[in-house]
């Protein structure tokens, strides 16, 4: 813990806050998984998958051109480190 900051200061906030939202999110995936993606899988043509699978590749070009203010330099850098994450 952080030096002045007791376990009982942080309680509250933990169970106010945190575990909300880890609940959610549980919540969210639950049903991403057993609702949303059975029926998409009845619904999607392959083309559509496609397409969905093409989409988030450019999501994180357009997030690191946008996070890197146009500062070409960083987003090289930021596109590396991301290839040798795929």
């Amino acid at each position: 813990m952080t030096e002045g900051v007791s376990i009982d200061e942080v309680s509250p906030l933990i169970e106010m806050v945190l575990s909300p939202a880890v609940e959610a999110v549980a919540d969210m995936t639950m049903k991403e998984e057993e609702i949303l993606f059975p029926m998409s899988m009845d619904k999607l043509t392959d083309a559509e998958w496609y397409e969905i699978d093409s989409k988030p590749r450019k999501l994180v070009i357009a997030f690191l051109i946008q996070a890197s203010n146009g500062n070409l330099k960083e987003l090289r850098i930021r596109k590396k480190k991301t290839k040798m994450t795929d």
